[in-house]
């Protein structure tokens, strides 16, 4: 028997729920199927694009991202796709031209008077990062790696592109001989910081001897100012430097080698820590378990 949400839904919308099972080839039959009734559906043809992109059918997703461009030729999306793809594929001048065309278009409808967000039908921003970041992989394989540096550094604290961005902006560092450390320590000062940047920054701070317990701290809040989102726990590596920070402070205070009160930030994770509180008492020293530290 038929189930109703499989009559209602879209083929694109099944192709992208088979496609986030694993079943990408699946996805790529069911847009193919759908595509010679639907040839004008732009949507649908850029996934399907996208997917056979992503499976190393390079000929076949340019046909594909072509047609969409030839029903759609001022389509922000279509081009955007297009401009990434032909970037992935080495071409790299074509890529700048499109890439660069949609984020000035989209830069100039956020700044136009009068511009109403609520009644674009995507994600302007979202639409706006994709661009510049992806632009920012083709200006670096321009060989500009200090204008790749720029386009993507804005979304290094986007939950949802920061990945991407720091990407980009690590091949730059490295491509433009540029010290890591001091990129990630002016990054932090700017606000235009990764957490994989912070998370290079904390791990030399604890491996400095002796440690310096206020900077450490005065790092940590530095980045809580940094992100709208829980920094400390999108990567696995993050968590194991700030265990090990913790750690270091713990035994230092006990050993009398560092105040508690001169490093709140610190102070406060380890009260978390132990009691789930996110607030700290006078007693939290003596709560702690120690043996398991």
């Amino acid at each position: 028997m038929t189930n109703l949400d499989e009559l209602t839904e879209s083929p694109e919308s099944r192709a992208i729920a088979q496609r986030a099972d694993g079943d990408i080839d699946g996805a790529i039959q069911t847009l193919l199927a759908a595509a010679e009734t639907s040839l004008a559906d732009v949507s649908l043809v850029v996934t399907l694009g996208q997917m056979l992109a992503e499976t190393g059918q390079p000929e076949r997703a340019e046909r594909w991202l072509k047609h969409a461009m030839k029903l759609a030729p001022d389509d922000l999306y279509a081009r955007m796709t297009f401009g990434t793809f032909v970037g992935q594929t080495g071409r790299i001048a074509e890529s700048l031209q499109l890439l660069g065309g949609v984020r000035a278009e989209v830069r100039e409808m956020l700044a136009a008077p009068g511009y109403d967000e609520s009644a674009q039908t995507y994600d302007v921003e979202s639409f706006l990062a994709c661009a510049e970041v992806n632009l920012a992989r083709a200006v670096f394989e321009s060989g500009d790696a200090d204008q790749a540096i720029e386009l993507a550094r804005p979304w290094l604290t986007d939950l949802t592109y920061w990945g991407c961005a720091h990407n980009v902006v690590t091949d730059a560092v490295d491509g433009g001989e540029l010290d890591p450390a001091a990129f990630a320590a002016e990054a932090l000062a700017s606000g235009q910081v990764s957490p994989f940047m912070v998370c290079h920054l904390l791990e030399l701070a604890v491996d400095a001897e002796p440690v310096d317990f206020v900077a450490l701290d005065r790092l940590i809040a530095r980045a809580d100012a940094c992100f709208d989102f829980d920094w400390q726990d999108v990567e696995p590596s993050i968590g194991a430097v700030m265990r090990r920070a913790q750690e270091l402070f713990a035994h230092a205070v006990m050993r009398g080698e560092v105040e508690a009160a001169a490093c709140p930030e610190l102070s406060a994770l380890i009260a978390t820590a132990d009691s789930d509180s996110p607030a700290l008492d006078d007693d939290w020293l003596d709560e702690i378990d120690w043996e398991s530290i």
